[in-house]
C-alpha cells in the first residue's frame, strides 16, 4: 500500500508491535509483528479503539468554578447545581458542551451518553442546546441524550399536563407521557426520577435503538 500515511512502532494492548496505516483520515490497515527494521512515529505509544463515555452530563459541564459546592458530597453538588441552573442559557450550555466534547475528542472518546436536565429551573433549554451540539459532532463524536426529568410534577410550577393531573384530570402516567412527547423530539431516551425503593427505568423513544 503506497498512498496514504504509515504510523509506525505502536503496540496493542496485548504489547504486540504494531504499524497504522491511515488514508483520507481513516484507519485502513493494522499491521502486527511489523519487520525489525521499522522505526516508528508512535513509539512508545498505545493503539486502543476509540473510548465511550456512557454516563456525562454535558450540560453541567465545566461549572466547578461557576457552581460552588462547600459541603463536597453529592447532596451539595445537586443542591448547588438546583440553585444555579436556571441562569444557564441556551448558547452557555452548548458552549461548555462544546468544549468538552473537544477535551473527550482529545484523549480518544468518539461516543458519549449525556443525561440533560430537564425541569422547572431549566425548561428545554439544556434539551435543546444539546440537539444542536449532537448535530454538529455528527461523524466526528456520536452523542446520544437523554432527557433528565425531575420534580415537580405537581404544584404551580409542574407542567400542564402534570398540574392537570393533581386536579384528577389525567393521570400520573399521561403526565409523564406528556414530558416524553415534549422531549422525544430532541433527545434520544427518557428517564425520570423514581421513588425510593424501586428500580430506576429508561425509555428509549423513536430516536434510538440502543438499550438504555
Amino acid at each position: 500500500m503506497n498512498i496514504g500515511t504509515w504510523l509506525r512502532g505502536a503496540r496493542l494492548a496485548d504489547g504486540t508491535p504494531a504499524d497504522v496505516h491511515i488514508e483520507a483520515g481513516r484507519i485502513t490497515d493494522v499491521v502486527r509483528d511489523p519487520p525489525a527494521t521499522t522505526t516508528g512515529d508512535l513509539d512508545g505509544y498505545v493503539l486502543l479503539p476509540s473510548f465511550v463515555e456512557p454516563h456525562a452530563h454535558l450540560d453541567k459541564a465545566l461549572t466547578a468554578a461557576r457552581v460552588p459546592n462547600p459541603a463536597g458530597d453529592l447532596r451539595g453538588a445537586i443542591e448547588a447545581m438546583a440553585a444555579a441552573a436556571g441562569s444557564f442559557s441556551t448558547a452557555d450550555i452548548a458552549a461548555r458542551a462544546d468544549a468538552a466534547l473537544r477535551v473527550m475528542l482529545a484523549h480518544g472518546t468518539t461516543a458519549v451518553r449525556t443525561h440533560v436536565d430537564v425541569g422547572t429551573s431549566t425548561g428545554m433549554r439544556a434539551v435543546a442546546a444539546l440537539a444542536d451540539v449532537r448535530e454538529r459532532w455528527a461523524g466526528t463524536v456520536d452523542v446520544q441524550v437523554v432527557a433528565l426529568v425531575g420534580r415537580p410534577w405537581t404544584g404551580r410550577a409542574a407542567p400542564t399536563c402534570a398540574r392537570r393531573c393533581a386536579r384528577g384530570r389525567t393521570s400520573p402516567a399521561a403526565a409523564r407521557t406528556w414530558t416524553r412527547i415534549r422531549t422525544a423530539r430532541s433527545a434520544s431516551a427518557w428517564t425520570s426520577p423514581v421513588p425510593r425503593g424501586r428500580r430506576s427505568t429508561c425509555t428509549p423513544t423513536r430516536r434510538s435503538t440502543r438499550p438504555c
